[in-house]
C-alpha cells in the first residue's frame, strides 16, 4: 500500500481499486471470450475501507460475492484516490481526467458543512459542484461500442440538468 497523507485515503482507494479492478477485468475476458463483449459493473462505494472485505482480511464482515469476484478476477494493493472527497473522486472516475482539470475540487454542500467554516479554508476560484456537459464520461465512450448504461444509487456529481441521464446515462 502507497502511503498517502490524506485521512480518507483507505476509503476513496479501495473504492477505485474496486471499480478500475471490475473494468480491467472484464476487457481481459472479453479477449479470451473469442472477441464478445463483455458486460462490467463498476461498484464505487462511499466509505469502504481497506479491510472493509474478505478478500482483503476481514473476517468479521461476510461479502462472498466480492470475495468470489476477487479470486476469479485481479486484486489491488496499491492505489491513488484522485481526492480525498467523494464527489470530485467520482467525477474523475467518469472522466478519466484530475478534479482540477474539470474545476470539481470540493465536496457537494449538505448538512454537514458546519464542519468547514469558510475561514481558512481555500476556495478555488472557479469551484464548479458538476461534471461540465462538454466533458466526455465513461457512458458516453461507452455508448459508441454499442454498450448500455445504468448508473443506480449516490450520483452527487451534478444537479438538476446535471443527472446522470443528462450526462450519457440510459
Amino acid at each position: 500500500m502507497i502511503a498517502l497523507p490524506i485521512r480518507y485515503k483507505n476509503k476513496l482507494a479501495y473504492t477505485a481499486i474496486i471499480a478500475v479492478t471490475l473494468l480491467c477485468y472484464t476487457v481481459l475476458r472479453a479477449k479470451a471470450n473469442d472477441g464478445q463483449k463483455p458486460n462490467f459493473l463498476i461498484f464505487f462505494i462511499d466509505d469502504l475501507g481497506e479491510r472493509d472485505l474478505g478478500c482483503y482480511g476481514n473476517n468479521f464482515i461476510e461479502t462472498p460475492h466480492i470475495d468470489r469476484l476477487a479470486d476469479e478476477g485481479m486484486k489491488w494493493n496499491r492505489a491513488y484516490a484522485s481526492c480525498p472527497v467523494c464527489s470530485p473522486t467520482r467525477a474523475a472516475l467518469l472522466t478519466g481526467k484530475n478534479p482540477a482539470r474539470i474545476h470539481f475540487t470540493g465536496h457537494i454542500p449538505s448538512a454537514s458543512n458546519h464542519r468547514y467554516p469558510d475561514h481558512g479554508r481555500i476556495i478555488p476560484p472557479k469551484n464548479l459542484m458538476f461534471i461540465p456537459k462538454d466533458e466526455t464520461i465513461l457512458p458516453e465512450a461507452i455508448k459508441s461500442a454499442g454498450y448500455v448504461s445504468i448508473s443506480i444509487g449516490k450520483w452527487h456529481v451534478g444537479h438538476k440538468g446535471y443527472w446522470p441521464t443528462d450526462l450519457g446515462f440510459e
